[in-house]
């Protein structure tokens, strides 16, 4: 249950895919699909961090969405 917490977007975003597929389905909900699916992953879509190290490499510590950085105070705007 807590991996469905976690990876809910997902789940949104295939149905929005099937949602753009069906004809029954109104442009209202076809948007607020798109902007759930897009905070999804713009905020809490775990992933590697990215942003660059001193040592000129990429940060693999944990991150959440593509905005926000890992722990550091440094790498929180980087990526």
């Amino acid at each position: 249950m807590k991996k469905l917490g976690q990876y809910w977007g997902y789940l949104i975003f295939a149905l929005l895919i099937a949602a753009w597929w069906s004809k029954e389905v109104g442009p209202v909900a076809l948007v607020i699909l798109s902007a759930l699916v897009t905070l999804y992953f713009l905020f809490r879509a775990p992933g590697w961090c990215g942003a660059e190290t001193r040592q000129h490499t990429l940060c693999r510590n944990n991150a959440y969405g593509l905005l926000l950085g890992c722990h550091f105070r440094e790498h929180k705007r980087q990526n």
